[in-house]
């Protein structure tokens, strides 16, 4: 599915999640949290104290359709989409190497755990071993410094480059919404809007954008869109 439907979806199983008695933190991993731009199946990890509770609430929860496995920890269900949502249950000990290991890709995660072993290390989703004592698992960030790599962005874990500019402390600081400082394309109620030019504008400097530029449709070859005629436009 398109990465804006897995979104969607996913936001409304995570909300119901957190609702959920005992449960402590919930987070989407996988494909979705490396933002691809397609989604084969949705990936939740979650901590909480009652395992039970987060399964039995995950596999009744509104728009599954059946129930493919449950067990004490993982469960796995098909919504009414025809979508496969599995779900984890962590301690808080091994949540962040879990998270490191279900965000993927495939390819990174084998880069990672070749470091590990070429350190003398085990890495896991329970955790980053030294024979059996856990060095790091409770968050990301403490697997990643392990290793001996900067930290780095689910987005660019796509074994690409990124292991070695981790290793050069040289990975690139991605666009974030604080970085963008206006918008080339906006419409009013003038076409097919539904706001006016003041409230656009009011809204550009809530969002701290430099300029916006209004696009309303003229010309009447886009009946759909609302044109404005040559007597609106001349207004």
């Amino acid at each position: 599915m398109l990465l804006w439907n897995a979104l969607v979806l996913s936001e409304d199983i995570v909300a119901l999640m957190r609702s959920v008695p005992g449960v402590e933190r919930v987070e989407p991993v996988g494909s979705l949290r490396r933002r691809r731009e397609t989604v084969g199946d949705l990936d939740i990890l979650v901590v909480s104290k009652r395992p039970k509770a987060a399964m039995d609430a995950f596999t009744t929860m509104p728009g599954v359709k059946r129930v493919l496995g449950q067990g004490e920890t993982k469960a796995s269900v098909e919504l009414e989409e025809g979508v496969q949502v599995d779900l984890r249950v962590l301690g808080r000990e091994s949540f962040g190497s879990a998270m490191q290991y279900f965000i993927g890709s495939k390819y990174h995660n084998i880069a990672t755990r070749t470091i590990a072993v070429k350190k003398g290390l085990k890495l896991s989703e329970y955790g980053l071993f030294k024979g059996k004592k856990r060095i790091a698992g409770e968050d990301e960030k403490g697997i990643y410094e392990a290793l001996g790599l900067q930290w780095m962005e689910p987005e660019l874990r796509e074994n690409s480059g990124e292991i070695e500019a981790a290793m050069n402390r040289t990975l690139p600081e991605l666009v974030a919404l604080k970085d963008v400082k206006g918008d080339l394309h906006v419409h009013t109620k003038w076409s097919e809007g539904a706001n006016t030019i003041e409230e656009m504008a009011e809204k550009g400097k809530a969002l701290g954008y430099e300029y916006m530029i209004i696009s309303d449709h003229a010309g009447m070859t886009l009946r759909v869109a609302n044109p404005m005629d040559e007597r609106r436009a001349g207004r």
